[in-house]
């Protein structure tokens, strides 16, 4: 059933191959950045939907402002970012193999698929996400989630 995959990564010629594997390197470690950064950014914003939704009755945080306020001044501003590591540790390897394997999964698909018109290419980019993003969740089995 897959064999369009074996074959359209096993049918590139010999300079292709030697490169093929640096540039999956190179992909895999862009998309752990890219995850690492993503999760970065937002990560004052987890910390707050985190304690708004744990915090006990009567409320210790009375709005998002307040809840900041409060961070700051107990923890610095670095309290906004509590707990980002963890997070990052488990987002990397999934962003890195997802970037890495979309870069296997769409020549495949375009082997596959063949020349199509413009609204079939949008199709194959689907697919090729789709295959990138089941690749990443198998590969990174991870219960907690």
């Amino acid at each position: 059933a897959f064999a369009f995959v074996a074959q359209a990564m096993s049918a590139s010629p010999e300079k292709k191959r030697k490169r093929s594997l640096p540039h999956i390197v190179q992909r895999a470690v862009a998309g752990g950045i890219a995850g690492a950064v993503s999760r970065t950014a937002v990560a004052p914003l987890e910390r707050l939907k985190i304690l708004f939704q744990t915090q006990s009755d009567p409320p210790k945080y009375r709005g998002v402002l307040h809840a900041v306020s409060v961070i700051t001044s107990e923890e610095g501003v670095s309290g906004l970012w509590r707990g980002n590591y963890a997070n990052c540790f488990r987002i990397i390897p999934k962003t890195a193999v997802q970037y890495a394997s979309f870069g296997l999964w769409k020549p495949a698909f375009d082997q596959l698929l063949g020349d199509v018109t413009s609204s079939g290419s949008m199709g194959k980019l689907l697919s090729a996400g789709m295959a990138a993003g089941l690749s990443a969740q198998v590969s990174n089995n991870n219960t907690t989630q």
